[in-house]
């Protein structure tokens, strides 16, 4: 087969075939290069392979009816009236396939002589943003580049040229002659904003308010339009803890109509909704107030028994008899303690720690513990469970869960059983309150109140469930399941006259409220939950295909990409390519786009086939010791909740991993991909073995099309002495000299002579 270098290039709605001197294969390769390129691959973005350096020219036969460039064909006119246009173009070394090509990508024109048109390479995928566009509730308005308004009887038509909305942004309209065009409430005299929906990228409608129709036609000169600023919408990935930043996009503390959704939204940054393991859970500055765990509604505890308390300065340690099912955030009351300082007369403690393990049957054990944030008095040193203790006032009373009916003193309580009511008296303050439940224990008469925690549900609601574009927050009264029961009147709708009707619908602001309805979120929200793109890193990959047009993903030179977990919140708006060369990086891989395949490469994978180059291959052999690395470091940030403020706030804390390398030169801080340190320990050093191997570069006769980056190289340099095992991290093609230059990571071993010659 010829030794040959063949260019195919797609302009002007044709393919031509080029080369340095016509070729006859499957098509016919017209000698129309000028000049011989240059190509070199390698990291250009972090773990990204790509061009490095890369030029091609052509000929300037513009009088020549076959160049593609010709004033004939119009392809001259073409490309001038758009020099900066990306021309798809392909090189392959000898009449190859295309999936065998050494370069698929774009070129661009940089200038142009009277002897040849001289272009740059570069990689034909195009790099988007990573994060989507979301509307932010508090952002401020901005003019809506519009054309025009017809009114189509109830609504207006709206010629906008790429306006850059979805159905469901919101617009205003104001200043317009027309009446029905104003967003105006006719109530209320303000001008609101309105939904829209998309009819395509350049036109849109609004239904008119107040009943309103108009077939009138204005230009947008005679009002103004505005909607809603946007912002980038964070990107998450794995299971995300406690993450802030997500973006508000309502609060409708009235609505229009009965039944409609109202108060906070937040924009879903691709949070599965569905996950059972992972719920996804919302907070109010580290406050647990809402979840997606059905699980969780009600009083999740049931008056779970405490039988230990640990008391350290200002911070309990409880110990429940079970699995207690709290999480990080959750508030609890505590009842039945001595002295009465520990007790809480409704839901007051926030739970800063936890360790719940599965129970025994389920291979786990005990203890089960939690802990809160308590500031009792200094000289409170025993803390007592199960000591507070009484007598009821006649026997029949069962041991069990009650609830407390009346309290008609600190030192007395009634409960009902059987349909008696019983009055305990007991021997120091309970601190109870009508309708809480408590366990006792019986014994004729003597009765002793257990020590118990409980916590109320934080269950979004059936109705206020997550959806995969809204987060709602919790059902404003956790008894709204009730709503079900409410008395109705003959044709099936709520009776307010009925005399239990107050007991199933509550009211805010004279508003009726139902299971619809919200809950108002006073700080910062977060939320947590695991990424509907993905958790592993092969996960990743998959979405950057996905997200970048790519069909195939290569996992070949990367087998355990699938067994390494990311945990990943972006925030600030960044480019695809640009991000997921970082990760790769971050995590020690590289990964390449050619020929619609994406090929994911482990630094630190060792093949164990390899390729032979012979020494009378090896033209030049350099080496390179590695750069000084004192240390290797990551560094992330996490949302606490100090509870040891009432209520709690908010703050952040520095986490860090660092791995020591040498005694001297710089740290390297690396992109945190995870917020296990166990995980990151593992990547750094996977890091540290790659970065502490030697730099070694090899000049090889002849075009080695049939090496990759990521293939292992084996060789004996017997003029240096040495026997090289390498990595290739780069190719350099010199097409004009007919060799390759390799660079790559590997080790050097001397080659001894045990023979005389």
């Amino acid at each position: 087969m010829s030794d040959v270098l063949l260019v195919e290039i797609e302009f002007n709605s044709k393919t031509w075939y080029l080369s340095e001197e016509g070729y006859i294969g499957e098509n016919y390769y017209a000698p129309y290069l000028s000049k011989t390129p240059t190509l070199e691959l390698g990291e250009v973005k972090g773990g990204y392979i790509g061009v490095r350096l890369g030029d091609l020219s052509i000929a300037n036969r513009s009088n020549d009816r076959f160049s593609p460039f010709s004033i004939f064909g119009g392809g001259y006119q073409k490309l001038l009236s758009n020099p900066n246009q990306k021309i798809p173009v392909n090189i392959s070394w000898e009449q190859h396939d295309i999936i065998q090509s050494l370069f698929d990508g774009t070129m661009y024109l940089s200038g142009f002589n009277t002897d040849e048109f001289n272009f740059l390479l570069e990689d034909k995928i195009e790099d988007v943003d990573l994060l989507s566009q979301a509307r932010d509730y508090n952002s401020s308005f901005v003019s809506v580049n519009s054309i025009s308004i017809r009114g189509v009887n109830t609504y207006g038509y709206v010629i906008a040229p790429d306006h850059g909305l979805i159905t469901g942004d919101f617009i205003k309209v104001s200043g317009s002659s027309i009446n029905a065009f104003n967003t105006l409430n006719n109530t209320t005299g303000v001008i609101e904003p309105v939904r829209i929906t998309v009819v395509d990228d350049n036109h849109f409608t609004y239904n008119f308010l107040g009943g309103l129709t108009s077939t009138a036609f204005e230009r947008s000169s005679e009002y103004l339009m505005e909607t809603y600023t946007k912002k980038p919408q964070p990107f998450s990935f794995g299971v995300i803890n406690r993450k802030k930043d997500i973006i508000l996009i309502d609060e409708r503390p009235l609505r229009d109509n009965l039944g409609d959704y109202s108060f906070f939204e937040y924009s879903n940054p691709d949070l599965d909704p569905n996950n059972a393991e992972y719920p996804i859970l919302l907070f109010d500055d580290g406050v647990l107030v809402g979840s997606s765990d059905q699980n969780r509604s009600g009083r999740i505890l049931n008056g779970l028994e405490v039988i230990g308390v640990t008391r350290n300065v200002d911070s309990l340690t409880l110990e429940t008899a079970d699995k207690h099912n709290l999480l990080i955030g959750s508030t609890v009351s505590l009842s039945g303690f001595t002295p009465n300082e520990v007790n809480t007369s409704g839901a007051f403690y926030v739970v800063s720690d936890v360790r719940d393990p599965d129970s025994i049957a389920d291979g786990g054990s005990g203890p089960w513990t939690f802990n809160v944030f308590a500031r009792l008095p200094t000289d409170l040193e025993t803390i007592q469970t199960g000591s507070i203790t009484g007598t009821a006032n006649t026997s029949g009373l069962a041991s069990g869960r009650h609830e407390v009916k009346e309290v008609p003193s600190s030192t007395q309580f009634k409960v009902i059983y059987n349909s008696t009511t019983y009055t305990i008296t007991t021997t120091v303050a309970h601190s109870l309150s009508t309708g809480r439940f408590i366990t006792l224990a019986v014994s004729g008469t003597s009765v002793t109140i257990k020590s118990i925690v409980e916590a109320p549900g934080e269950y979004f609601g059936p109705d206020r469930l997550p959806t995969n574009e809204i987060i709602y927050s919790r059902a404003y009264w956790v008894d709204l399941l009730t709503w079900d029961n409410v008395p109705r009147d003959g044709l099936g709708n709520p009776d307010p006259t009925d005399p239990a009707y107050p007991n199933y619908v509550r009211s805010l602001d004279s508003v009726p409220l139902t299971a619809r309805d919200g809950t108002a979120i006073l700080g910062t929200p977060l939320v947590s939950g695991i990424s509907r793109n993905g958790e592993t890193l092969s996960d990743f990959f998959e979405y950057v295909a996905r997200k970048v047009g790519v069909t195939n993903v290569d996992f070949s030179a990367a087998p355990n990409a699938s067994s390494l977990k990311l945990q990943i919140w972006q925030t600030a708006q960044t480019k695809t390519i640009e991000f997921a060369g970082e990760i790769a990086y971050a995590a020690n891989y590289l990964f390449e786009i050619k020929n619609d395949i994406l090929r994911v490469i482990d630094r630190g994978l060792n093949p164990s086939v390899f390729k032979i180059i012979n020494n009378w291959e090896i033209i030049e052999a350099t080496y390179k010791m590695p750069t000084p690395v004192k240390a290797l470091r990551t560094k992330w940030t996490e949302n606490i909740a100090t509870s040891k403020t009432i209520p709690t706030s908010l703050t952040t804390r520095e986490e860090s991993v660092m791995i020591s390398n040498m005694a001297s030169g710089e740290i390297l801080d690396i992109t945190p991909i995870s917020e296990d340190s166990s995980v990151i320990e593992n990547v750094l050093l996977n890091i540290k073995n790659t970065i502490n191997k030697n730099v070694i570069t090899l000049k090889v006769g002849r075009i080695r099309d049939d090496i990759l980056v990521g293939d292992r190289i084996k060789a004996n340099r017997d003029e240096d002495g040495v026997s090289i095992d390498m990595i290739v991290r780069t190719i350099k093609y010199n097409f004009s000299e007919l060799d390759t230059e390799l660079v790559g990571d590997g080790s050097l071993v001397v080659i001894e002579q045990d023979q005389i010659y």
